[in-house]
Formats: structure tokens, C-alpha cells, sequence
């Protein structure tokens, strides 16, 4: 799965010389708002023991002001994953999985245009996450399904490059950590396209 993620990343950041090559306004496609789509990689750490890789996909909203060269911004992200772990626990006869589900963010971000089109910005907010927790108890009993949600924040920076008037594509890395659940905490790697309006 990880293989996957990173060649998909290196082909859309393959693209980007060539995006960020493209003449335009100063102001050529950094403002107002805009709505996106998200894909990369996810790798979470559920506990101590188990770790969890798999495939993060989702939208994201958000508008932009800028004052000269900066630019700030509000946003927001609905996302899911397929990163999952089991643990096996032989002596007990029971197996314990945990699996990521929706991701909600909600954030700020500041940046900076370093060219016509290209935008560097860090980001951070708030974001709220419902795990997936399956156990099979010894002797074949009913499996017990729980879902539980974790409250944390994120940080993050990334690369937004114009490649119209009205679209984009950018690559971000951002870490979360969930302050209710020791050693919870999830490093993500995404790809997005996204329009503005």
C-alpha cells in the first residue's frame, strides 16, 4: 500500500515543475474560495503496540484572503481511511482490531507566494476522529464493535501550485495527535486537486 501511495505522490509532484512553470497574475489563483479533493497516504499509531498504513481519501473546503505576498485562510476536511491493525492475543484466544474512520478538521493556514503561482503555507486546527474497535472475545462469543471518537490537533505545511485561472494542485504532510488515547497519533502524506470559485 505504501509503494502505491508514494509512486501516485511522485507522479502528481512529477506535474508540478511544469505547473509552476506557467505564466500568470501575481495573484494568479491564491484567493477566495475553494473546494478540493484529497488523496495520499495515512500511517496511524493506534497504541503502543499496533500501527496501522492505508489509503486516505476525502474534500476539502476553504477561502483565502491575501495582503500582498501573504495569504490567510480558512478550511475545513471531511476524510476516511483504510489504515487498520489486528493484534492477535494467543493466550487468550482473542484478536483485537482497530480501523481509522471519517476524519473532521477544521483549521487555519498562513502562507506565502514564492512565485506568480506558487503558494508555501503551514497550517492548524482541530480535528475530531472515529475509530472503528472490533474484539472477539475466547470461546466464539459475539464480537464486541465499539466507536469511539477522539478529539486532537494538526499541524502541517504544504505546497499549493496554480495551474489555471480557477484550479490547483498542491502536496501537504501533516501530523495529528489525539490527547485522550496515549501514544494515538497519525503522520499523513497527501496529493489534491481542487478548484476555485
Amino acid at each position: 500500500m505504501l509503494r502505491h501511495c508514494v509512486a501516485a505522490a511522485g507522479i502528481m509532484l512529477s506535474l508540478f515543475p511544469a505547473a509552476a512553470s506557467a505564466q500568470g497574475d501575481p495573484h494568479h489563483g491564491s484567493e477566495g474560495f475553494r473546494v478540493e479533493g484529497l488523496l495520499g497516504y495515512d500511517s496511524a499509531s493506534f497504541d503502543s503496540v499496533r500501527n496501522g498504513e492505508g489509503l486516505l481519501y476525502g474534500v476539502g473546503v476553504g477561502y483565502d484572503l491575501g495582503s500582498g505576498r501573504m495569504r490567510f485562510g480558512l478550511e475545513a476536511e471531511a476524510s476516511d481511511s483504510t489504515a487498520k491493525d489486528c493484534e492477535q492475543f494467543a493466550f487468550a484466544g482473542t484478536n483485537s482490531c482497530s480501523k481509522m474512520g471519517r476524519d473532521l478538521y477544521v483549521g487555519v493556514r498562513v502562507g506565502g507566494l514564492i512565485s506568480s503561482n506558487v503558494l508555501l503555507y503551514a497550517k492548524g486546527g482541530y480535528t475530531n476522529i472515529r475509530e472503528s474497535g472490533r474484539f472477539t472475545p475466547t470461546g466464539g462469543g459475539a464480537d464486541v464493535i465499539t466507536h469511539p471518537e477522539f478529539d486532537g490537533f494538526r499541524l502541517g505545511a504544504g505546497t499549493e501550485i496554480a495551474i489555471g485561472a480557477k484550479s490547483y494542485v498542491k502536496a501537504e504532510y501533516r501530523y495529528s495527535v489525539y490527547e485522550e488515547s496515549q501514544s494515538f497519533d497519525r503522520h499523513q502524506g497527501v496529493i489534491g486537486f481542487g478548484f476555485r470559485f
